[in-house]
């Protein structure tokens, strides 16, 4: 069954930069409610806990949750208001970077260019794959992916020392400001030590496509029956990740090790998020340290974008 969609129903437009950022699902999912629910102009909402936990299908605990990890990233400030008694009203929300970003959205678009869609990795793809010698049909592979090149050890320990260095300057401050100036020379280190983690040519992450054809080898490999939905669901809680080719490699590594021969069913929505986060890898993955410093370096340029604006 196909959904259709129409615009008329009303749309969200977010930056993709926020892919990039480190959070869970429930606080992506939360972030883009609030942004739904947001002021054009000020950034500003004030939906309860309550219909924010019923929208999402979570306790209002979790909400709490999704929220305190949104405050932390520097995207969502928010405040008690007071009722006409005195007391406290309800909570008002701030998007930190709402304003500014609807702003330039409309500045781009009265330009007449067309944001990036997400049809263009599926492009490359297609592109990849008619230089192959047997274009008729696109089989999946039979070997799972291998974790990302540039993994040397010093210059992963080089990254990781740099995002602390970046986090130390983003803490406590709304998106895309730094609670300092920021030294011209950790920008210039900062590229240098991304192009060594991925060099030229191997930047471009998986797309879905490519991760589902992955995880239906793997579910065929084990005689498990997954139908389309399922890989859909499985596809988006392994997009959400920062690395989610090396993440894919480790999970596929993780279920062959324990699944069970007589078991035949997919594993349940639950299970698998259970499975993935056995399956991340207590440090940063390269691939995951470039998308976070990427994020980093794209919040410096939107500063310095912001700073020549104002």
């Amino acid at each position: 069954m196909q959904l259709n969609f129409s615009p008329e129903g009303g749309f969200t437009a977010l930056p993709h930069d926020l892919l990039h950022l480190p959070m869970t699902d429930g606080a992506f999912r939360l972030l883009v409610l609030l942004c739904s629910h947001a002021n054009q102009h000020t950034g500003e909402c004030y939906p309860s806990q309550k219909r924010l936990a019923e929208m999402m299908g979570k306790s209002r605990p979790s909400i709490s949750a999704h929220l305190k990890e949104l405050r932390d990233l520097g995207l969502v400030k928010t405040s008690e208001t007071r009722n006409k008694v005195g007391g406290n009203g309800s909570l008002l929300y701030l998007v930190t970077f709402w304003k500014h970003w609807r702003h330039t959205l409309r500045t781009f678009l009265s330009k007449g260019q067309p944001p990036e869609g997400a049809s263009q990795p599926a492009e490359r793809y297609i592109e990849t794959n008619h230089n192959h010698n047997n274009h008729s049909e696109t089989k999946p592979s039979s070997d799972l992916p291998s974790p990302q090149k540039g993994s040397d050890p010093i210059v992963v320990t080089v990254a990781q020392k740099l995002v602390e260095e970046w986090q130390q300057l983003t803490r406590g401050v709304q998106y895309p400001c730094f609670n300092a100036n920021v030294n011209p020379t950790l920008v210039e280190k900062t590229h240098a030590i991304v192009s060594q983690l991925v060099p030229e040519g191997e930047a471009n992450p998986m797309i879905t496509a490519v991760i589902k054809d992955h995880l239906r080898t793997l579910w065929t490999k084990l005689n498990v029956r997954c139908g389309e939905d399922t890989l859909s669901q499985q596809v988006f809680h392994l997009e959400r990740s920062a690395d989610p080719g090396h993440l894919l490699s480790r999970l596929s590594t993780y279920v062959q090790e324990q699944w069970r021969p007589h078991w035949r069913r997919p594993p349940s929505p639950e299970q698998f998020k259970n499975m993935l986060a056995s399956a991340v890898p207590s440090e940063p993955s390269p691939g995951a340290l470039v998308r976070i410093l990427q994020s980093f370096l794209q919040r410096h340029q939107a500063a310095s974008a912001q700073n020549s604006f104002v």
